[in-house]
């Protein structure tokens, strides 16, 4: 694992979120949205809320600079849920899956 560095997500990284999330998207089970509900904007949209009031986390591969793992969560309104981080979700490219990417991602 010495050539993947886990980092907080920055702008940036959107691009490459986006190229992950459309790979993950087209296998069975790998998120809740399909290939054809992810969009650049969707990916901006949720990169934005984490960036505003949550927290973005990425792999990045060193070696290419891409990107094989993300996760997610923010806020959700109203003000009584202020505590609570919510719509979290976690992506790992399917070359990568079932290594520990995912749990490096939690911690």
């Amino acid at each position: 694992m010495t050539n993947y560095l886990p980092r907080l997500a920055t702008a940036n990284d959107i691009q490459g979120i986006f190229n992950l999330y459309s790979i993950v998207s087209k296998e069975t089970g790998g998120l809740a949205r399909t290939s054809d509900e992810i969009t650049y904007d969707y990916v901006s949209s949720f990169t934005s809320k984490a960036f505003d009031n949550g927290l973005q986390f990425i792999i990045e591969n060193q070696l290419d600079q891409s990107i094989i793992g993300e996760i997610h969560c923010y806020k959700l309104e109203p003000k009584v849920f202020d505590h609570i981080l919510s719509e979290l979700t976690i992506a790992v490219h399917p070359d990568f899956q079932s290594q520990g990417f995912g749990k490096l991602l939690f911690q």
